[in-house]
């Protein structure tokens, strides 16, 4: 994983090759509010394969207008959703100075599979409209629509409708569309190609991006396999995932690529902008689609076996994913709220890992260790908790436990070692998957001795609850959270924690190191399972 200032160098220098390649066609660079060729250079399909020609008529490319070859013009992907309405991603549609492209800098090809032919349908745009709450910090509503200067007579695909969570429930395959980058670093496709991926669980992507700094949001949609291999990338941003719909024998489109770490890689999952979160938005701009009337398409030959035969076989309704290693550790995220009192079990891990705390390490590393495997001695006794230690990773300890109305404190000591900046690795607490406490783990909060925390649970007074201690890093600077003697106690003045409402920097995902092209990974259900088999860090 690439450090944050080696991917600052990678896109100053994919800007500076634009430059050169935009001056040598033209003579000069592109007009002002005109997408420079390329400049997404963001999510092609990695581990896919050719789409069968003419299976998909409704997905489009981006192409800067200016360019008459669409194949070394295209920068993103569409889908066309109404004759004269494309979806696609808004960050897909804002300059380098970030804003909104002029219409006429950008072209749309429909319904061709070589991009570098002229078949199908080449328009030019009269209106770009981005979603009214699309974040360009956090990547949140990744929504924007493009009106053609009139109307194409090609099939478009239904968007996808926010009471239709059957199709996007975990475990079910998508498939992504795009003319991308083969490989992370590689060349974009002159031929549409596709992939199948597994829907992934919402908490469960949050355990690979974090959950402190609210990387995930409810806007956005997981999707792809946990151990790397099948994605989009580079060219991709902006495309379709869609879904077949046994009932209707129709694709419906589920989500636009947005972001993620790197290609295909291990560890992090492919996000995706969640298209039934634009629903509302995208019928209030065109009224017609509120009922629309979809015409059916051929059904391509699929890249999984769950995916609808050429013949028009519907798929299954339990996809078949590809079979991935087993780790030996998992951990069960229950939703399940328990009447009878449950104590903290092994509060200061002096039974050892005997599994009163669940553990997840997107490294695989163990987190409960004894004095033998930590850098630090324990606060009492010869066994402690070490989350984070590695550049990037989510690490969580986790246990239900009652809160009751006597005590209802929790407190634990504490130890931050980090060689980072503030603002980038964080620490915390999250009761029944909400973020109750978030901390800076960084340089200027490091400390040479044990401390003890805090947190008010009042609010969860008589409540069994899911209790999780989290630190989450990014690809930069390694930092480490240790942890002891956690336990509940009554009602103190000042809670040292700080609650998240009252953080005063969030970081943006550049500043995190991320890149805003697709990732994938894939888990089913409530099982959380490590990549690797669970070790010591070296």
């Amino acid at each position: 994983m690439a450090h944050k200032t080696t991917r600052f160098f990678v896109l100053f220098v994919a800007a500076f090759v634009v430059y050169l390649a935009v001056f040598t066609l033209y003579g000069s660079p592109a007009p002002a509010g005109a997408v420079p060729l390329g400049q997404d250079v963001g999510p092609a399909i990695v581990g896919g394969e050719e789409a069968p020609p003419g299976a998909y008529p409704w997905v489009a490319a981006l192409v800067n207008a200016r360019d008459p070859d669409a194949s070394s013009g295209q920068f993103c992907g569409g889908s066309l959703i109404h004759a004269q309405w494309v979806l696609t991603a808004a960050h897909c549609v804002l300059t380098n100075e970030g804003s909104v492209a002029s219409p006429d800098s950008i072209d749309v090809v429909i319904n061709r599979h070589r991009l570098s032919r002229n078949d199908g349908v080449r328009v030019g745009l009269q209106r770009i409209l981005t979603h009214p709450q699309y974040d360009s910090e956090n990547s949140s509503y990744d929504f924007a629509l493009l009106q053609l200067v009139a109307p194409v007579n090609v099939p478009p695909v239904r968007v996808i409708d926010p009471a239709e969570t059957q199709l996007v429930a975990p475990a079910m395959l998508a498939t992504v569309l795009g003319w991308g980058l083969t490989q992370e670093g590689g060349e974009p496709s002159d031929v549409l190609r596709q992939v199948s991926v597994p829907i992934v669980d919402q908490t469960i992507c949050q355990l690979s991006y974090g959950q402190l700094v609210g990387q995930i949001t409810d806007a956005m949609l997981c999707a792809g396999y946990a151990s790397g291999g099948k994605d989009a990338c580079q060219g991709d941003s902006g495309g379709p995932l869609v879904v077949f719909d046994s009932q209707t024998g129709l694709w419906k489109q589920a989500g636009i690529v947005s972001w993620g770490y790197g290609c295909a890689e291990p560890l992090y999952y492919g996000v995706y902008a969640r298209a039934s979160a634009a629903s509302t938005w995208i019928s209030s701009q065109i009224p017609a689609i509120a009922t629309p009337t979809p015409t059916s398409t051929r059904t391509p030959t699929p890249t999984a076996p769950a995916t609808p035969t050429a013949s028009g076989t519907p798929p299954s309704p339990t996809p078949t994913k590809t079979a991935t290693p087993t780790p030996p550790h998992r951990l069960y995220l229950s939703h399940v709220r328990r009447q009878e009192y449950l104590p903290i079990q092994n509060p200061g891990f002096e039974s050892g890992r005997n599994g009163s705390w669940q553990e997840w390490s997107a490294s695989s590393y163990l987190l409960v260790l004894d004095s033998g495997q930590l850098p630090i001695p324990p606060h009492t006794g010869n066994w402690a908790g070490w989350l984070g230690g590695a550049s990037p990773e989510v690490s969580v300890l986790q246990q239900q436990a009652t809160v009751t109305e006597q005590e209802p404190v929790l407190q634990y000591w504490a130890l931050i070692q980090s060689a980072d900046t503030c603002g980038h690795d964080h620490g915390g607490v999250v009761v029944n998957n909400t973020v109750v406490a978030v901390f800076d783990l960084c340089l200027s909060t490091s400390k040479a001795a044990w401390h003890l925390r805090t947190v008010d649970l009042s609010a969860y007074a008589g409540q069994t609850v899911t209790l999780q201690i989290r630190a989450e890093t990014d690809s930069n600077a390694t930092s480490s959270l240790f942890v002891d003697d956690i336990s509940f106690a009554p009602v103190v003045a000042n809670a040292s924690e700080v609650p998240v409402t009252d953080l005063s920097y969030v970081p943006t995902k550049a500043e995190l190191g991320l890149s805003r092209y697709g990732e994938h990974q894939a888990n089913a259900g409530q099982a959380i399972e490590p990549l690797l088999p669970a070790s010591p860090r070296p």
